[in-house]
Protein backbone atom coordinates (compact mmCIF):
# COMPACT_ATOMS: atom_id res chain seq x y z
CA UNK A 1 0.00 0.00 0.00
CA UNK A 2 2.56 2.01 0.91
CA UNK A 3 3.86 2.13 -2.78
CA UNK A 4 0.11 2.92 -3.80
CA UNK A 5 0.57 5.95 -1.71
CA UNK A 6 3.45 7.50 -3.25
CA UNK A 7 2.12 6.85 -6.45
CA UNK A 8 -0.91 8.86 -6.16
CA UNK A 9 0.72 11.71 -4.50
CA UNK A 10 3.03 12.57 -7.35
CA UNK A 11 0.22 11.74 -9.70
CA UNK A 12 -1.88 14.10 -8.20
CA UNK A 13 0.44 16.69 -8.06
CA UNK A 14 1.46 16.19 -11.68
CA UNK A 15 -2.11 16.64 -12.88
CA UNK A 16 -2.57 19.80 -9.86
CA UNK A 17 -5.21 17.49 -8.29
CA UNK A 18 -2.76 17.64 -5.03
CA UNK A 19 -4.98 20.56 -3.15
CA UNK A 20 -8.27 18.05 -4.18
CA UNK A 21 -6.81 15.14 -2.41
CA UNK A 22 -5.94 16.89 0.45
CA UNK A 23 -8.90 19.26 0.72
CA UNK A 24 -11.77 19.23 3.81
CA UNK A 25 -14.13 18.17 1.38
CA UNK A 26 -12.45 15.11 0.32
CA UNK A 27 -11.71 13.98 3.24
CA UNK A 28 -15.14 14.10 4.37
CA UNK A 29 -16.36 12.12 1.61
CA UNK A 30 -13.80 9.15 1.62
CA UNK A 31 -14.65 8.91 5.07
CA UNK A 32 -18.10 8.73 4.31
CA UNK A 33 -17.79 6.44 2.34
CA UNK A 34 -15.50 3.86 4.11
CA UNK A 35 -17.77 4.45 6.80
CA UNK A 36 -20.91 3.64 4.85
CA UNK A 37 -19.11 0.32 3.38
CA UNK A 38 -18.05 -0.93 6.79
CA UNK A 39 -20.15 -3.88 6.59
CA UNK A 40 -19.93 -4.61 2.65
CA UNK A 41 -17.67 -6.68 0.63
CA UNK A 42 -15.52 -3.37 -0.35
CA UNK A 43 -12.81 -3.11 1.87
CA UNK A 44 -11.75 0.63 2.78
CA UNK A 45 -8.40 0.16 0.86
CA UNK A 46 -10.23 -0.89 -2.11
CA UNK A 47 -12.56 2.13 -1.41
CA UNK A 48 -9.62 4.10 -1.25
CA UNK A 49 -8.21 3.04 -4.02
CA UNK A 50 -10.73 3.78 -6.33
CA UNK A 51 -11.78 7.01 -4.96
CA UNK A 52 -7.98 8.19 -5.55
CA UNK A 53 -7.78 6.47 -8.99
CA UNK A 54 -10.38 8.82 -9.95
CA UNK A 55 -9.70 11.78 -8.16
CA UNK A 56 -6.56 11.83 -9.74
CA UNK A 57 -7.29 11.05 -13.33
CA UNK A 58 -10.62 12.38 -14.18
CA UNK A 59 -11.43 9.36 -16.49
CA UNK A 60 -13.90 10.03 -19.24
CA UNK A 61 -15.56 6.78 -19.43
CA UNK A 62 -15.65 4.16 -16.37
CA UNK A 63 -16.81 0.61 -16.88
CA UNK A 64 -17.28 -1.92 -13.77
CA UNK A 65 -18.43 -5.45 -14.27
CA UNK A 66 -19.98 -6.85 -11.05
CA UNK A 67 -21.89 -4.47 -9.27
CA UNK A 68 -23.67 -6.71 -6.97
CA UNK A 69 -24.64 -4.51 -4.41
CA UNK A 70 -22.87 -1.62 -5.62
CA UNK A 71 -20.28 -1.41 -2.82
CA UNK A 72 -17.40 -0.53 -5.41
CA UNK A 73 -19.61 1.03 -7.82
CA UNK A 74 -20.10 3.46 -4.62
CA UNK A 75 -16.86 5.12 -4.69
CA UNK A 76 -16.23 4.93 -8.44
CA UNK A 77 -19.39 7.38 -8.95
CA UNK A 78 -18.60 9.17 -5.68
CA UNK A 79 -15.46 10.04 -7.04
CA UNK A 80 -16.84 11.25 -10.34
CA UNK A 81 -19.18 13.26 -8.51
CA UNK A 82 -16.89 15.19 -7.21
CA UNK A 83 -15.27 16.04 -9.71
CA UNK A 84 -17.89 16.29 -11.92
CA UNK A 85 -16.20 14.77 -14.92
CA UNK A 86 -16.97 11.25 -16.78
CA UNK A 87 -19.31 8.41 -16.75
CA UNK A 88 -19.73 5.03 -15.97
CA UNK A 89 -21.27 2.03 -17.37
CA UNK A 90 -21.98 -0.33 -14.64
CA UNK A 91 -22.65 -3.87 -16.26
CA UNK A 92 -23.88 -6.77 -13.87
CA UNK A 93 -26.60 -9.41 -15.01
CA UNK A 94 -28.22 -9.72 -11.63
CA UNK A 95 -28.64 -13.59 -12.64
CA UNK A 96 -28.11 -16.48 -11.19
CA UNK A 97 -27.74 -18.34 -13.84
CA UNK A 98 -24.79 -16.10 -15.63
CA UNK A 99 -23.38 -15.70 -12.33
CA UNK A 100 -22.89 -19.62 -12.06
CA UNK A 101 -21.38 -20.16 -15.39
CA UNK A 102 -18.71 -22.24 -15.97
CA UNK A 103 -18.71 -23.03 -12.37
CA UNK A 104 -18.62 -26.54 -10.56
CA UNK A 105 -22.02 -27.77 -9.83
CA UNK A 106 -20.55 -28.95 -6.34
CA UNK A 107 -18.38 -25.96 -5.58
CA UNK A 108 -19.71 -24.36 -2.33
CA UNK A 109 -19.62 -20.93 -4.29
CA UNK A 110 -21.94 -22.07 -6.86
CA UNK A 111 -24.42 -23.46 -4.38
CA UNK A 112 -24.26 -19.79 -2.65
CA UNK A 113 -24.36 -18.04 -5.60
CA UNK A 114 -27.54 -19.69 -7.36
CA UNK A 115 -29.22 -19.24 -3.74
CA UNK A 116 -29.22 -15.56 -4.25
CA UNK A 117 -32.01 -13.73 -4.11
CA UNK A 118 -30.70 -11.41 -7.42
CA UNK A 119 -33.85 -9.03 -7.21
CA UNK A 120 -33.19 -8.16 -3.85
CA UNK A 121 -29.90 -7.00 -4.62
CA UNK A 122 -30.25 -4.94 -7.29
CA UNK A 123 -32.95 -3.24 -5.28
CA UNK A 124 -30.60 -3.35 -3.05
CA UNK A 125 -27.63 -1.69 -5.55
CA UNK A 126 -30.70 0.61 -7.07
CA UNK A 127 -31.18 2.34 -3.47
CA UNK A 128 -27.56 2.97 -2.85
CA UNK A 129 -26.89 5.10 -5.34
CA UNK A 130 -30.56 7.14 -5.36
CA UNK A 131 -29.62 7.64 -1.67
CA UNK A 132 -25.98 8.96 -2.74
CA UNK A 133 -27.43 10.89 -5.72
CA UNK A 134 -25.52 9.28 -8.38
CA UNK A 135 -27.51 8.49 -10.68
CA UNK A 136 -26.84 10.99 -13.49
CA UNK A 137 -22.82 9.39 -13.68
CA UNK A 138 -23.66 6.14 -14.54
CA UNK A 139 -25.86 3.82 -17.09
CA UNK A 140 -26.76 0.21 -16.01
CA UNK A 141 -26.07 -2.25 -18.68
CA UNK A 142 -28.55 -5.25 -17.14
CA UNK A 143 -27.27 -8.27 -19.20
CA UNK A 144 -23.46 -10.13 -19.19
CA UNK A 145 -20.58 -8.76 -19.75
CA UNK A 146 -20.60 -10.77 -22.91
CA UNK A 147 -23.49 -8.95 -24.36
CA UNK A 148 -22.47 -5.91 -23.23
CA UNK A 149 -18.74 -5.25 -24.65
CA UNK A 150 -20.66 -4.35 -27.96
CA UNK A 151 -21.64 -1.13 -26.60
CA UNK A 152 -19.16 0.37 -25.05
CA UNK A 153 -16.27 1.00 -27.37
CA UNK A 154 -12.98 3.25 -25.49
CA UNK A 155 -12.48 2.91 -21.74
CA UNK A 156 -10.85 4.87 -19.12
CA UNK A 157 -10.77 2.99 -15.78
CA UNK A 158 -12.09 -0.54 -15.62
CA UNK A 159 -13.15 -2.67 -13.00
CA UNK A 160 -12.92 -6.71 -13.57
CA UNK A 161 -14.77 -8.21 -11.03
CA UNK A 162 -17.58 -10.05 -12.90
CA UNK A 163 -18.03 -14.10 -13.24
CA UNK A 164 -15.54 -16.38 -10.95
CA UNK A 165 -14.98 -19.28 -13.48
CA UNK A 166 -11.51 -19.29 -15.33
CA UNK A 167 -13.36 -19.08 -18.74
CA UNK A 168 -15.66 -15.94 -17.51
CA UNK A 169 -12.66 -14.05 -15.77
CA UNK A 170 -10.61 -14.57 -18.78
CA UNK A 171 -13.23 -13.68 -21.39
CA UNK A 172 -13.80 -10.82 -19.69
CA UNK A 173 -10.19 -9.65 -19.52
CA UNK A 174 -10.03 -10.62 -23.28
CA UNK A 175 -12.63 -8.63 -24.16
CA UNK A 176 -12.52 -5.28 -22.37
CA UNK A 177 -8.65 -4.62 -21.66
CA UNK A 178 -8.20 -3.79 -25.88
CA UNK A 179 -10.70 -1.16 -25.30
CA UNK A 180 -8.90 0.52 -22.44
CA UNK A 181 -6.98 3.49 -23.91
CA UNK A 182 -3.32 3.81 -23.01
CA UNK A 183 -2.69 4.89 -20.00
CA UNK A 184 -6.04 3.96 -18.23
CA UNK A 185 -6.46 1.98 -15.13
CA UNK A 186 -7.61 -1.22 -14.85
CA UNK A 187 -8.42 -2.75 -11.28
CA UNK A 188 -9.00 -6.58 -11.08
CA UNK A 189 -10.42 -8.01 -7.67
CA UNK A 190 -10.75 -10.90 -6.10
CA UNK A 191 -7.51 -12.55 -7.60
CA UNK A 192 -7.04 -15.19 -4.68
CA UNK A 193 -10.39 -16.74 -5.11
CA UNK A 194 -10.06 -20.49 -5.34
CA UNK A 195 -13.24 -22.38 -7.77
CA UNK A 196 -12.75 -26.48 -7.80
CA UNK A 197 -9.49 -25.94 -5.42
CA UNK A 198 -7.92 -23.77 -7.98
CA UNK A 199 -7.13 -19.88 -8.62
CA UNK A 200 -9.93 -19.63 -11.35
CA UNK A 201 -8.45 -15.41 -12.28
CA UNK A 202 -5.35 -16.49 -13.00
CA UNK A 203 -5.41 -17.07 -16.42
CA UNK A 204 -6.81 -13.46 -16.54
CA UNK A 205 -4.08 -11.59 -15.47
CA UNK A 206 -1.46 -12.89 -17.74
CA UNK A 207 -2.88 -10.24 -20.41
CA UNK A 208 -3.00 -7.60 -18.21
CA UNK A 209 1.18 -8.55 -16.97
CA UNK A 210 1.67 -8.59 -20.90
CA UNK A 211 0.23 -5.31 -21.73
CA UNK A 212 0.01 -2.86 -18.04
CA UNK A 213 2.06 -2.07 -15.52
CA UNK A 214 1.36 -2.97 -12.33
CA UNK A 215 0.42 0.18 -9.97
CA UNK A 216 -0.29 -1.66 -6.53
CA UNK A 217 -1.37 -4.55 -5.21
CA UNK A 218 -4.14 -4.15 -2.67
CA UNK A 219 -5.81 -6.58 -0.10
CA UNK A 220 -2.78 -9.18 0.42
CA UNK A 221 -2.73 -9.49 -3.07
CA UNK A 222 -5.75 -10.26 -3.40
CA UNK A 223 -6.54 -7.35 -5.97
CA UNK A 224 -3.88 -5.69 -8.53
CA UNK A 225 -4.25 -1.85 -10.34
CA UNK A 226 -2.55 -1.51 -13.40
CA UNK A 227 -2.23 1.01 -15.88
CA UNK A 228 -1.72 -0.02 -19.43
CA UNK A 229 1.16 1.11 -21.19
Amino acid sequence: MKTFLIYMSLLFMSIGNLSAAQSPEYVKLEQKIVDFLKTSWCTEEKAKVILECVVANQPKVCVEIGAFTGSSTLPLLAGLKYVNHGHAYVIDAWSNKETIRGLPEDDPNTVWWASLDMKAIKKQFIQTMDQWSLNSYFKVLHMSSRKAASQISQIDFLHLDGNFSEEGALLDTQLYLPKVVPGGHILISNVLIMIGKKPTKIKALWPLFEQCEIVCEIENGNAFLFRKK
